[in-house]
């Protein structure tokens, strides 16, 4: 697979078969390539959780139980408002995804989608905004090294809500936050939420050149 075809392959899955598990040693070969990431002076600032799905059975529980009383805490605020061009792009991405919506079955396919694996990408809280651009980078790269190696994903920062308790969960100190989590696994290509691509903005709407 080329590259322009890996990036159009990868999108967000939801709905994973849970019966379908991914070998450790295939997790860590996507990980040793996703590691090839560019960080700002190589510092590497990322920490990696692997969870299967008994903890992330935990995460889940935890998750409805602050949604259930209205006491859910996220590590970053949403944005007060989007800019117009972005605010376009969320509203027209919810109109196209109505049609292709699932309701969940239980409280885990709700959440983690029945996957059999979540990565949570961790940072140490010193830590500024460019550590945040590296874990995108790297966040990036995981993805498409499972992308190529048969592994569908979503990214999801639904999973790394309420931080205290997750960090209980994951057996983490204080000094670290989980950042984002990535719900890996083979995607049930018959359910309708699959089939789904997201738009994206033309190259003219969001370039500029200059001489």
């Amino acid at each position: 697979m080329t590259f322009p075809e890996l990036m159009k392959a990868r999108r967000s899955r939801r709905w994973f078969d849970k019966h379908k598990k991914i070998p450790q040693p295939l997790i860590d070969r996507i990980l040793e390539t996703a590691l090839r990431a560019p960080s700002f002076m190589n510092s590497q600032p990322w920490r990696v959780v692997v969870a299967g799905m008994d903890t992330v059975q935990r995460v889940v529980d935890s998750l409805e139980k602050h949604h259930n009383n209205g006491s859910t805490s996220m590590p970053y605020a949403w944005p007060a408002s989007w800019p117009a061009p972005q605010q376009a792009n969320v509203d027209e991405t919810r109109r196209l995804r109505a049609p292709h919506r699932e309701e969940p079955v239980d409280l885990f396919s709700k959440w983690a989608y029945d996957a059999p694996v979540t990565v949570f990408l961790c940072l140490e809280n010193s830590l500024n905004e460019w550590s945040i651009m590296d874990m995108g980078a790297f966040a990036m790269a995981l993805m498409l090294a499972a992308e190529e190696e048969g592994i569908h994903s979503v990214p999801q920062a639904k999973l790394v809500n309420n931080t205290k308790e997750l960090r209980e969960i994951l057996n983490l100190p204080e000094s670290i936050t989980p950042i984002l989590g990535i719900s890996m696994g083979y995607a049930i290509a018959e359910k309708v939420s699959n089939t789904f691509v997201s738009p994206r903005m033309p190259v003219p709407e969001f370039t500029e050149y200059r001489p």
